[in-house]
């Protein structure tokens, strides 16, 4: 399970909460197909509401 703040992503791991700054960080997500994608932190550096409003903008 994860969730995110505007800077950072945290992750559980069961045992602990890692937490990992977005910015600078390289990120290889599953997708439900079985492939997998990276995704630079960079792009995704917003918390998860503004992102979504850039995107139906079309920023």
């Amino acid at each position: 399970m994860f969730w995110e703040t505007r800077n950072t992503i945290h992750v559980d791991t069961g045992e602990k909460v890692l937490v990992i700054l977005k910015s600078g960080a390289l990120f290889r997500l599953s997708l439900p197909d079985g492939k997998t994608t990276l995704v630079r932190g960079d792009h995704i550096l917003a918390s998860p509401p503004d992102r979504a409003r850039r995107i139906v903008r079309g920023r």
